[in-house]
């Protein structure tokens, strides 16, 4: 699915047929995703979840994708698209969580050896770079997201406290 993240250095770089190309493909496979999960022809949940296990025999399958007119590489899209749905809607909010406390200020003295569940990575890192904002923090290399969300949850605490 990298084409699709390509689609807007494609128009850049003069590829505007390519990038149209694409756009129709993700047309297509949106399409029967919509489809997929509003119609009760296919079941809903059940096709879903073994269209994401490979559960499907082939008669299945091949119905699906002349039912939609998707051929292979638009089907493998597709089932791409289905597996990573919940991972990519899970980071969205983490990312979305913290861009709303990106400016939160980080104590001086701020011990992060006993805040629980932060990386070791992120500690050296914290540690050794002493951002004064999430923000800044955020933008470490070897700082994830789940690291500065853990690392919010324990200075909101501790403003409760105090």
């Amino acid at each position: 699915n990298a084409d699709n993240r390509m689609l807007k250095f494609l128009k850049k770089i003069g590829l505007g047929q390519k990038a149209e190309k694409i756009e129709k493909k993700y047309e297509k496979i949106n399409y029967a995703l919509k489809n997929l999960r509003y119609s009760d022809y296919y079941n809903k949940k059940k096709f879903l979840e073994d269209l994401k296990q490979n559960r499907l025999n082939y008669s299945d399958i091949e119905r699906f994708k002349q039912d939609f007119c998707l051929n292979e590489k638009e089907f493998e899209s597709l089932i791409i698209n289905l597996k990573y749905e919940e991972y990519i809607i899970r980071e969205m909010k983490r990312i979305k969580a913290l861009q709303e406390v990106r400016d939160f200020k980080i104590p001086d003295d701020i011990d992060y050896y006993s805040i629980k569940d932060i990386s070791n990575e992120a500690i050296l890192k914290l540690i050794k770079f002493k951002p004064e904002s999430i923000s800044q923090a955020s933008r470490l290399e070897g700082v994830r997201p789940l690291d500065m969300l853990t690392l919010v949850a324990y200075l909101k605490n501790v403003s409760r406290e105090t």
